[in-house]
């Protein structure tokens, strides 16, 4: 919808017709492309570090930075090349205008201290489209900054399974003490940005650009946010803001060793900060928590209008022999979130409803009909691989029958109830129910066992003093 003017209120059928822009990932699940993102940690968690970082990896084209698999293709690269036409408010910039990215291997920008296998392995290195990136770090120290890029490029691999790439061209770097609180301000940044090309903007850190520093006014905050929504809704560029955590300690834990809260407390200022972006992700350093950490810096996700939040990323600063490396480690598949989606939630569904009879069988046909008494019936594609899912869990049971129907049923009856009951419970109540459960279980079918064992007793009274006996010697056994 650049370079449209529509009115406040609109239909909603009108808006959708104006050609609105689906948004995208710079980074899959954690930084939304045209979207606000808050970076908040700790002091000295590695904030800067992983900024720049970011920054160099989207200038220099060299895949996806913030990730360990950097030649991992991107899940939506479209960002990288998007459409010239979107950026350039629809062709009302000449072409010749664009800046345009320095290629590898250039004389002009080869770093003077790299080798000549290094630079010959640079030159033939395949990069990706880079985007173009400004970099706004008005209380940082120019020669650390330039000290840290050239460190950073120096520990990016290259094609040859070397280390060392060019610094490049595409990350502009603005100390300038710039103050967004005015109209007029925003207007000047959205006008560097569509001339510029920018498709990136990263503050660091935050509070340096609010006027006198008021990062716990909601007014100042919410009116610095306000000029980015627009920005960001008229020229399609992403915007990671840099901040800081406050003195609070870390969310306690509860009775059951869980955190209270995410942490989201300890973000420095207005909550207005975390109301007013789209992605929030904090960074710490918990060495206590986990043996061998030392050194580790854990990034998670707690808030994504795009996606689900809870991602997490680990970290390790090294230094080498003139270069910086982040290394980075992805948690276990255990920890990684799985998006919420439609046939998950139709599988859970089906999953409850052979666990609540886990002694029947169902057909298709009327697990159908159940999953539709508990949810709007999903599509055909969908129910189909819902019931894949099913077929493939081995709690459940699959039996073909007679015209090549199928029969789904809970694989080991008795079991799927308790697993029912237990599920959400804190762990100590889990067990404890548990145990009360499988005793009852086995008293049922101590029961059961001494009632074939008198079926030919003539007496029926006989027959019921000893199964009192049987239930009184289990009761004492208690």
């Amino acid at each position: 919808m650049d370079n449209i003017d529509f009115k406040n209120v609109i239909s909603a059928a009108e808006l959708v017709r104006l050609g609105w822009r689906a948004h995208g990932w710079l980074l899959w699940q954690m930084v939304p492309q045209g979207g606000i993102t808050l970076l908040a940690g700790e002091t000295a968690s590695g904030k800067s570090f992983l900024g720049l970082d970011l920054a160099l990896g989207m200038a220099s084209g060299r895949g996806r930075a913030w990730d360990m698999e950097i030649r991992e293709p991107i899940a939506d690269s479209s960002w990288l090349i998007a459409d010239r036409k979107r950026w350039l408010h629809n062709g009302s910039v000449d072409d010749k205008n664009t800046v345009e990215t320095a290629r590898p291997g250039s004389e002009a920008d080869r770093d003077p201290h790299m080798g000549a296998e290094e630079a010959e392995a640079e030159r033939s290195a395949p990069t990706q489209q880079a985007a173009r990136v400004r970099y706004f770090c008005s209380d940082a120290d120019p020669n650390l900054i330039a000290e840290r890029v050239l460190r950073l490029c120096r520990g990016y691999p290259n094609s040859k399974k070397g280390m060392g790439i060019e610094v490049p061209t595409a990350l502009d770097l603005d100390f300038t003490a710039h103050k967004f609180g005015e109209t007029i301000s925003f207007n000047w940044l959205q006008k560097e940005v569509v001339r510029q090309g920018y498709q990136l903007l990263i503050f660091d850190g935050l509070a340096q650009y609010l006027p006198g520093m008021a990062d716990g006014s909601a007014s100042a905050v919410s009116t610095f946010l306000r000029g980015l929504r627009q920005l960001t809704s008229q020229t399609g560029v992403s915007v990671v803001l840099i901040h800081q955590f406050n003195k609070r300690q870390a969310a306690r834990l509860d009775k059951w060793g869980l955190p209270t809260s995410q942490g989201e407390e300890r973000v420095r200022g207005s909550s207005e900060l975390l109301a007013g972006v789209d992605s929030v992700l904090l960074l710490s350093r918990p060495e206590a928590m986990k043996l061998g950490g030392m050194g580790r810096n854990v990034l998670k996700v707690v808030k994504n209008r795009l996606g689900q939040a809870g991602a997490r990323l680990q970290f390790t600063i090294v230094d080498g022999e003139a270069s910086l490396h982040l290394l980075f480690e992805r948690l276990g598949a255990q920890a990684q979130p799985k998006p919420r989606r439609l046939v998950d939630a139709a599988f859970d569904e089906m999953m409850r409803i052979l666990m609540t009879e886990d002694e029947r069988k169902f057909d298709r046909r009327e697990l159908t009909r159940l999953l539709q008494e508990r949810m709007n019936l999903p599509g055909t594609r969908t129910l189909a691989e819902a019931f894949g899912m099913l077929g493939r869990d081995e709690r459940v049971r699959i039996e073909r029958k007679e015209g090549r129907k199928s029969v789904y049923s809970w694989a080991e009856p008795g079991t799927g109830a308790l697993e029912k009951r237990v599920y959400g419970l804190p762990p100590a109540m889990a067990l404890d129910f548990a145990s009360s459960y499988l005793l009852s279980k086995a008293r049922l079918n101590l029961a059961e066992q001494e009632m074939e064992k008198m079926k030919d007793k003539a007496s029926s009274t006989e027959l019921l003093e000893q199964l009192a006996d049987v239930l009184k010697r289990g009761d004492e056994d208690r």
